[in-house]
């Protein structure tokens, strides 16, 4: 065939498959087309040709969904066309075009084969990923603590995900690593493991978290272990660095682009976890020295809802005489003597509407279990924005026994003052008209001098109680 016609063999053949080619690789169609008249035309040879064939096109082609069944039809366009050409051409050119069809292909299909198998291979080490991130998703949703949960993690990504070896490193001081959980295997014996990774108990840790060096802890194990690939993600989580978690495997390459994202969204859930769980603990601690400072303190605290108790410490139950269970959900207006239940309610009432118009703190009798009548004094907090109350009642019912008390001696002192200076003063005076013995006469006057005196201490004492009492009726109000 001359040279003019193995050209429009060439255009045809462009002009057809041109339409299945992505624009960016259409002058890859045209060299091919150059190539094959070359061929054609006795120039080159078919291993020449498919020899400069350039892998990378054929793998960007397959990449974009071209398949080895779309290399061969477009082959066999090329053999339709020559074929309408006289039969001695036909002869001429069908067997070079066979050639060229045969070698080319078993090319496409070296280079597909190699694509397929990469991607089952990524496919599975992805699903693997998956895999492990789903299984460590339920180890975070049960964890309990987190020591233990670290412990699971690193046994999932072993036993779940196949690869060799995980551990996980806490960072102190934002920079250096105590091992926290590990899991896998090792050659060395188990301790020695541990100091290896981590520096003996002895020693200090030596890992550095910023290091991206052949130093790195990572790269050290891997390289004493075997294995061919390591990978070490970072542990933080708002701000916060709590560590690294490690992960071994004995194959090289083994962390894709793809596997990589989904090992950093697993390390980011274990961050979150180690987070929450802190979290959660510093929160139980607050709560279980918020419990002990209400459940220790001498004063009853009640938490009153729609008129209910919802809440009752210790010091509550104690005054009462009703446990925690009974004291939830009882109107508090039933702990309220009755004669001072009225005011009581006109008090809350009026404190719902206006906070500030009535008094935050007021004398009440309160009824505890026994039936019994003590006294109290109530001191009275709205929540802000909540229809809720605090309460809190000091019982004054040993006080107010005491102020009776002392409220009975201060009445007796005042009457036995008077029963004594009374007669003392007669004495006084009748020794004074009566007795001339001066000797004796001064004895007298000595011992009711001395009377006196004790009557002048215990009228002392009468005020100082008056004092007292005038003090403690302050808390009557």
């Amino acid at each position: 065939m001359n040279p003019e016609d193995l050209e429009r063999v060439a255009e045809e053949w462009i002009e057809k498959i041109a339409p299945g080619i992505p624009s960016d690789l259409q002058n890859m169609v045209g060299f091919i087309a150059r190539s094959i008249v070359e061929v054609l035309s006795g120039k080159r040879t078919v291993d020449d040709l498919v020899g400069e064939v350039d892998e990378s096109l054929i793998e960007e082609l397959i990449r974009r969904g071209q398949g080895p069944e779309d290399f061969l039809k477009r082959i066999e366009l090329l053999v339709e066309i020559v074929r309408k050409h006289d039969r001695a051409q036909q002869q001429e050119l069908l067997p070079v075009i066979c050639e060229l069809q045969m070698k080319a292909l078993e090319k496409v299909l070296r280079v597909y084969s190699r694509i397929t198998a990469g991607e089952v291979l990524a496919r599975k080490r992805a699903e693997r990923a998956y895999r492990v991130l789903n299984a460590v998703n339920e180890v975070i949703i049960k964890a309990e603590g987190e020591k233990k949960m670290l412990e699971d993690v690193c046994r999932v990504i072993v036993e779940v995900g196949g690869y060799k070896h995980a551990w996980i490193g806490y960072a102190e001081n934002g920079r250096v690593i105590r091992l926290a959980a590990k899991y896998g295997y090792s050659r060395e014996e188990p301790e020695k493991q541990r100091n290896s990774l981590t520096g003996s108990e002895d020693t200090e840790p030596s890992a550095d978290l910023s290091a991206d060096d052949d130093c790195s802890p990572c790269i050290k194990m891997a390289e004493r272990e075997g294995f061919a690939s390591s990978i070490a993600l970072p542990l933080k989580y708002d701000g916060d660095i709590y560590g690294v978690l490690n992960i071994y495997a004995p194959e090289s390459d083994v962390f894709d682009d793809q596997e990589v994202d989904l090992l950093t969204k697993l390390a980011e859930n274990i961050s979150y976890a180690i987070s929450k769980i802190r979290t959660e603990a510093e929160k139980k601690k607050i709560d279980q020295l918020y419990r002990l400072l209400v459940d220790n303190t001498g004063t009853a605290i009640l938490l009153i809802e729609d008129g209910r108790v919802v809440f009752a410490n210790r010091r509550a139950e104690e005054l009462s005489g009703y446990s925690k269970e009974q004291l939830i959900g009882k109107p508090f207006i039933e702990l309220v003597c009755e004669k001072d239940r009225e005011k009581v309610m006109r008090m809350h009432r009026m404190r719902l509407e206006n906070p500030d118009s009535v008094p935050q703190s007021y004398r009440l009798n309160y009824v505890d279990s026994a039936g019994n009548m003590r006294s109290g004094v109530a001191i009275v907090a709205k929540v802000p924005e909540s229809s809720k109350f605090i309460v809190s009642v000091i019982d004054i019912t040993d006080l107010m026994l005491a102020i009776g008390q002392i409220e009975e001696n201060i009445e007796k002192f005042a009457i036995l003052v008077d029963k004594i200076r009374n007669p003392l003063a007669a004495i006084h005076g009748y020794v004074e008209e009566y007795v001339e013995d001066e000797t004796l006469r001064e004895k007298i006057f000595e011992q009711i001098a001395r009377i006196v005196k004790l009557v002048n201490q215990l009228e002392d004492g009468w005020m100082e109680s008056e004092n007292v009492r005038m003090f403690l009726r302050k808390f009557e109000r």
